[in-house]
């Protein structure tokens, strides 16, 4: 879900600096559109990465199971917020519009911000960023080390499954108590995933040191400048695609500030 698609389309096509200036775009915009605007937007990224990226329903479904989630813990914050006209009552908690408003700003924007980014990754090479990053002076060492992080994430996803798969061939159980009691189902599952978490660190650390390793051996770093096989280059399509979110977001912020159509809600978390 984490990783580079590999899928000829559209946003494949655009040069990976017009795609990270896009989401910056995209930054800006969550922050001056209100609830209702944001979960537009949203509507049109998923559009985006189905038509234009491509990307797959399945890819698409596993990321909005992830952000629905999270997007619903931030709307059950509106439990605590205490302000407003009241919606319903759970005992002593009282869910009101305001903090409805507030809490669905929030959740907006955590799903804009996150799905813009897992599309950027999907339609996104890594290698074509690091050239770009170094396009823009970034240290090479600097832009390398965003590319292992970049590669290591679905990496480390596939390892998780791996080494779940071999706690469970050794009969680590993951939950469940003695006769279904709560308290040795809790303690059970607290201990497996204790240990899993556990053996996930030890490997991630472990990788980072052969990582280290072979960075040494070969030298990197040694010399202040590097040749590519793949120099960045700018592309007309996409510098169109990030013209038109440019023009965009110049519109929203006269909207917003010039003509004072959203305002109270910038910073409401």
């Amino acid at each position: 879900m984490f990783q580079y698609a590999r899928i000829p389309s559209l946003l494949a096509s655009f040069d990976a600096l017009s795609k990270f200036f896009w989401l910056v775009c995209i930054a800006v915009l969550v922050f001056i559109y209100p609830p209702q605007l944001n979960l537009l937007v949203f509507a049109v990224l998923l559009v985006s990465a189905l038509l234009l990226g491509r990307v797959g329903l399945r890819r698409v479904r596993q990321a909005l199971a992830v952000l629905l989630a999270l997007a619903f813990f931030f709307l059950v914050g509106g439990l605590f917020y205490g302000k407003g006209e009241p919606i319903f009552s759970l005992g002593p908690l009282v869910y009101t519009w305001e903090g409805l408003t507030v809490r669905g700003a929030a959740a907006a924007r955590i799903l804009n911000v996150m799905f813009s980014s897992m599309l950027f990754v999907w339609v996104t090479n890594p290698r074509d960023f690091v050239t770009g990053l170094v396009w823009l002076g970034v240290p090479y060492r600097m832009a390398f080390t965003i590319f292992v992080g970049l590669n290591y994430i679905p990496i480390l996803s596939n390892e998780m499954g791996y080494i779940r798969d071999a706690q469970r061939l050794r009969g680590l159980q993951q939950g469940g108590g003695r006769g279904g009691a709560v308290r040795g189902a809790l303690g059970s599952a607290f201990r497996a995933y204790r240990t899993f978490l556990l053996a996930v660190l030890l490997r991630s650390l472990r990788k980072a040191e052969i990582t280290a390793f072979a960075l040494d051996s070969k030298g990197f770093g040694a010399f202040q400048e590097r040749t590519y096989l793949n120099p960045f280059r700018w592309t007309r399509s996409g510098l169109i695609w990030l013209g038109v979110w440019v023009v965009l977001v110049v519109l929203s912020l006269y909207a917003s500030f010039g003509l004072h159509l959203f305002t109270g809600h910038y910073f409401a978390y």
